[in-house]
């Protein structure tokens, strides 16, 4: 969702800067869009203030748990001679 936001402010800079800049005569228009760009910006920090994790020197798979891992076998359920399952049930032998 995050990459999909970002991919459309992405196509639509270049046409707004393209449009604030024009000519080049009216530089009122060109300092508006620098503040909107620092609007942006400042949006995104306040962003990883609130959904920010502690990242730095860290591996990705020691921030999250990537989506292709297995889910863990769960033996607590199971008697001796069965076979557990990935969902956590026993399954006899």
């Amino acid at each position: 969702m995050f990459f999909a936001i970002a991919q459309c402010f992405g196509v639509i800079g270049p046409v707004l800067y393209g449009a604030l800049i024009g000519t080049g005569t009216n530089l009122f228009k060109l300092f508006i869009g620098y503040l909107i760009g620092g609007g942006i910006m400042i949006a995104g920090g306040v962003v990883e203030l609130l959904l920010g994790v502690p990242a730095q020197g860290k591996s990705l798979e020691a921030v999250a748990r990537p989506l292709s891992a297995a889910a863990p076998l769960h033996n607590a359920s199971c008697s001796p001679g069965c076979q557990p399952s990935r969902t956590g049930t026993s399954a006899a032998a």
